[in-house]
């Protein structure tokens, strides 16, 4: 995995956050949340767990912001 390894960066002020009509908009046409593999990129590409752990920590580090 690369990149950093906890998602502390959601809490800058530089941080962009979504609204909740771009993440429902992008819900509505792709069946999957954003930076989350779809079931079928899990099934084609397995699941790589600490990336994983970590968008999930992302999402709600951004509930809290």
């Amino acid at each position: 995995m690369s990149g950093p390894l906890v998602a502390d960066y959601v809490f800058a002020k530089s941080y962009k956050l979504k609204s909740l009509q771009e993440v429902e908009d992008y819900v509505r046409e792709n069946k999957y949340l954003p930076e989350i593999p779809s079931a079928y990129e899990i099934e084609k590409n397995g699941l790589m767990l600490a990336e994983m752990n970590m968008n999930l920590l992302k999402k709600v580090a951004e509930l809290k912001k």
